[in-house]
């Protein structure tokens, strides 16, 4: 098994950052490393996720396998047995007016060691890219964001 993940602190209130980060429809205006993602935020529906890494950009077809609504989603791709991935999404509050973001992409299978540390590294900058983006977002003065 192998891991990328990256952590930020927002100074904002659990609900705002939960809008931002699940308002899929938005990304195109925030977002430098999830381009776009099509579909319903919902255990079990597909999703396309669009991906900037570096100069390249890829669609990836992907299944929600948790929802926790405020707290965390998750979703998968892959072929199982051989190389699976999961990438994750958590807000944890630490008070009223500030959360822990994490995001994280999960390696395992038989050709996980196809997955080697500089991609390791480069999964975790993006991640960090979309945290600060994120951060931004979430701490701007803007009107709420809805679903």
């Amino acid at each position: 098994m192998k891991k990328a993940n990256s952590e930020v602190v927002i100074k904002a209130s659990a609900e705002r950052v939960w809008s931002v980060v699940s308002a899929f429809d938005k990304y195109p205006e925030w977002n430098p490393f999830l381009l776009s993602i099509t579909g319903n935020l919902r255990e079990g529906e597909p999703l396309s996720v669009k991906v900037k890494m570096q100069d390249k950009t890829n669609l990836f077809k992907v299944r929600v396998t948790r929802v926790s609504a405020g707290r965390e989603f998750r979703w998968q791709t892959g072929w199982k047995g051989l190389l699976r991935s999961e990438h994750y999404f958590s807000v944890r509050k630490i008070n009223e007016s500030k959360v822990s973001f994490r995001q994280g992409e999960i390696f395992w299978g038989v050709f996980s060691f196809i997955i080697g540390h500089g991609l390791l590294e480069q999964a975790a900058s993006n991640f960090e890219r979309m945290n600060e983006a994120l951060k931004q977002r979430a701490e701007a003065a803007l009107p709420p964001i809805g679903n």
